[in-house]
């Protein structure tokens, strides 16, 4: 019910509530199996993976649930990056990447930007 309201209280007119509803419904048919235990979670990040990529004249829902999915996967790529980074401190090369990788959000927030996926790591 989390994800209901979440996406109820946007603004979006209601024709393109129904387009969003239907998209973050087939994502989740599509992702549910990946989730077990954690599935309130991963509906509520899918949910606002929807919100961050609709826009008011958004009528394709397909569309709109690959661009979801797509914010997901990136999301979850770069927490998993983050956790090995930390997990493997002991291997340089990816401690490397995770500085190099640190250094570049940095450097993109400081210029005004930031990407979908960092939108998501603190929803």
């Amino acid at each position: 019910m989390k994800v209901r309201r979440l996406i109820e209280a946007s603004t979006l007119d209601p024709e393109t509530l129904h387009v969003v509803f239907k998209a973050f419904d087939d994502a989740w048919g599509e992702i549910a199996p990946h989730f077990d235990g954690h599935g309130e979670q991963a509906r509520l990040r899918l949910a606002h993976a929807v919100l961050i990529v609709v826009r008011e004249d958004s009528q394709d829902a397909e569309r709109l649930k690959n661009d979801a999915l797509q914010v997901m996967a990136l999301a979850y790529r770069d927490r998993l990056g983050e956790s090995l980074s930390l997990d493997a401190h002991s291997d340089g090369r990816l401690a490397d990447r995770h500085r190099d990788k640190s250094r570049r959000h940095k450097k993109a927030a400081e210029h005004g930007g930031g990407s979908a996926a960092e939108c998501l790591r603190d929803a």
